[in-house]
């Protein structure tokens, strides 16, 4: 039988409800915990996805609820510090990308993955969009031939999301 993950949020704002709606939809995952410092967006996300847990402070959501997975979707200078605490504390996280600004900071965050033992993901939201699934179908029905690499590039939603 599959596993259920119990999931923690840090960051409400577009990116953090966007993983909120995500993992809400899943069937074997569970949004546990969410963690803003702005009231009115962790009042609007708990309300909007059926979120009691709601903490203004990531370690005590942390403790309290025992996530399997801290999902970080917050500003981009924030990604380094906070999945180096969440790592060091114990937790597997998936952040939004970039992972990091500087090469420094890169390295900090794996020296607490590797000595944590907890997997480091990543999250990179294109992998499912138009472009990306298009490249997909054309690769798998032969249409391109054998990529040896690819590069999408879109305008987003409102360009089409041309390749």
């Amino acid at each position: 039988m599959a596993r259920n993950y119990r999931v923690a949020l840090i960051g409400c704002r577009s990116r953090g409800t966007a993983q909120a709606r995500a993992v809400t939809q899943h069937p074997r995952l569970e949004l546990v915990g969410i963690c803003d410092l702005v009231p009115e967006r962790l009042q609007e996300l708990g309300d909007r996805f059926g979120v009691g847990a709601r903490y203004a402070d990531y370690e005590q959501m942390l403790r309290e609820q025992g996530p399997d997975i801290v999902l970080i979707p917050t500003a981009t200078r924030l990604h380094a510090p906070l999945a180096t605490a969440v790592l060091r504390l114990g937790y597997h996280v998936d952040v939004e990308k970039p992972l990091t600004l500087t090469l420094e900071e890169l390295d900090g965050v794996l020296a607490a993955q590797r000595a944590s033992g907890r997997h480091l993901v990543p999250h990179h939201q294109a992998a499912v969009h138009p472009p990306a699934k298009k490249l997909r179908q054309m690769v798998q029905r032969g249409d391109i031939g054998r990529p040896l690499a690819a590069r999408l590039r879109n305008k987003g939603y409102y360009g089409g999301f041309g390749i």
